[in-house]
């Protein structure tokens, strides 16, 4: 007797699922992922922007004629704009089954730092800024029984391309190469971070919160 129950409760759940990703295949998903981004925009404003960045400090040695001189520079006071300008990229963005898939980006990242160098005695004070462009994150989101989504998957499939601009450094511009290295070796891991932490715990909070049924056309 319980097998035959377990089997009706089964097919019941099959069939529920399949009205449900029938129905879901009439959702505006452009419209849907917009209010989502919307929703998430004005919290990741409101508590994370600007976020805290770690700095970081390189020393280095120069030769000159037969004198070997080293010096040091650092970064500090980092912090990270552009979070909340997440919106629904380009993309693929449509629904498969009960499932939503999504592709995110971000209007506008930039980090910015304070900067310092010294050399044979000299020290100057700098800033550099970074700008991001072309970040993508992928998401999927399932349908409940109760007409909600859950985010299932978070993946970022790429974390953008990163110009570094530093000024104020005068006659050691020829240190540029190795800060500008140095701040994105530890701007990458931490920025990969915040994304995965913070933005995501974000979208799964809000995701969960939206009515669907104004999405339907």
């Amino acid at each position: 007797m319980m097998k035959y129950f377990l089997l009706f409760a089964l097919s019941l759940l099959n069939f529920t699922g399949s009205i449900l990703g029938q129905e879901l295949e009439r959702l505006n998903v452009n419209a849907f992922i917009d209010t989502l981004t919307s929703q998430a925009q004005d919290e990741l404003a409101s508590n994370y922007n600007p976020l805290a960045l770690p700095g970081g400090r390189e020393s280095f040695c120069k030769k000159i004629v037969f004198v070997t001189i080293c010096g040091d520079a650092q970064f500090y006071n980092g912090k990270l704009y552009g979070l909340h300008t997440i919106h629904r990229d380009q993309g693929d963005n449509y629904v498969s089954g009960a499932t939503l898939h999504g592709s995110l980006g971000f209007r506008s990242l930039t980090p910015s730092y304070s900067a310092s160098a010294s050399f044979a005695g000299v020290r100057v004070r700098a800033s550099a800024t970074v700008r991001i462009t072309n970040s993508n994150i992928r998401f999927s989101a399932s349908l409940n029984s109760d007409g909600s989504f859950r985010l299932d998957s978070f993946r970022i499939t790429d974390l953008g391309d990163m110009d570094v601009t530093i000024s104020g450094l005068g006659g050691l511009n020829w240190m540029l190469g190795k800060l500008s290295g140095e701040i994105l070796n530890q701007l990458r891991p931490t920025l990969r971070n915040a994304i995965s932490n913070q933005v995501q715990g974000v979208l799964r909070k809000e995701i969960a919160k939206i009515n669907i049924s104004q999405f339907f056309g």
